[in-house]
């Protein structure tokens, strides 16, 4: 395997499963839900499998992030988004299995300090899709209602001259 560089990959999801959390004290009401994985390269070829990501459901707040929702709520949230339907736990494996998801390779901070844990992590993070100038002129105008794109202002005139 040649060396993944830190950033963001397209993936699949191959399999989902519920645990009971990792972190968990005896007799503690957490689980996990824990997908398993692929990542592609730019072509879409596989270039990792079997990458574990983890989505905590409990009923604790997160210390950062977005502190006015419990975990439980996040990770439902985030499964909705990613193509999950309703809450039936059960049907995580037929519902996650197959579907795309978009993944973070890190090994370094955003301050080039490495990370205490490196290697993948589940994200939300879009995949960056750039227009041609022409794709962005008919968005535009379609905006605009279908009017032509206005004409390039004016420069002010300078009151020092």
């Amino acid at each position: 395997m040649s060396e993944i560089k830190d950033g963001y990959y397209n993936g699949t999801i191959t399999d989902a499963d519920i645990i009971v959390s990792r972190f968990a004290k005896e007799g503690e009401n957490r689980m996990e839900v824990e997908l398993t994985c692929t990542a592609k390269d730019a072509g879409g070829k596989d270039i990792e499998g079997g990458i574990l990501c983890y989505l905590e459901l409990s009923a604790d707040y997160p210390k950062y992030g977005d502190t006015t929702k419990p975990f439980w709520q996040q990770t439902l949230d985030r499964l909705h988004a990613m193509g999950f339907q309703g809450d039936d736990l059960t049907t995580i494996k037929a519902q996650m299995t197959g579907k795309p998801c978009r993944l973070n390779y890190r090994t370094k901070d955003k301050n080039g300090q490495p990370v205490k844990n490196p290697g993948w992590y589940l994200s939300s993070e879009r995949e960056r899709i750039s227009l041609s100038g022409a794709q962005a002129n008919a968005a535009l105008k379609q905006m605009m209602g279908g009017a032509a794109a206005p004409a390039p202002a004016a420069a002010a005139p300078n009151p020092f001259n």
